[in-house]
């Protein structure tokens, strides 16, 4: 049976800057999202963003989920790359339930003009 690590070995084993990666790689994906969320919403027509920014943020849930299996060894008693990866999909689930179907529906027929 494996135990899990304390706060105390973990702080014995490492360096005290190396779990700020996570975080600093929240910030990041997040201030790219809203960056995109803010270009779409100031250049594409109302309700088309969303699918869009949905979809970045399902895929940087995905980058950050392959950065957390390469790094299994982080210390889990601060914020991990799973910790990221985690939010940034809830993130874009809590986004795709505010799209909104008639604007998707136009899209994916292939243009902005109505039928």
């Amino acid at each position: 049976m494996k135990l899990r690590r304390t706060r105390y070995q973990y702080g014995r084993m490492g360096d005290r800057t190396e779990g700020f990666g996570p975080q600093f790689a929240f910030a990041a994906a997040t201030l790219t999202g809203f960056t995109v969320w803010a270009g779409c919403a100031a250049t594409l027509p109302h309700g088309f963003g969303a699918p869009i920014v949905t979809t970045v943020f399902f895929v940087l849930g995905a980058i950050f989920a392959i950065v957390a299996w390469r790094c299994r060894k982080d210390d889990p008693t601060n914020i991990t790359y799973t910790d990221v990866a985690g939010a940034l999909t809830l993130i874009g689930l809590c986004l795709s339930a505010t799209i909104e179907p008639d604007p998707l529906l136009r899209l994916v027929q292939g243009g902005g003009e109505e039928h």
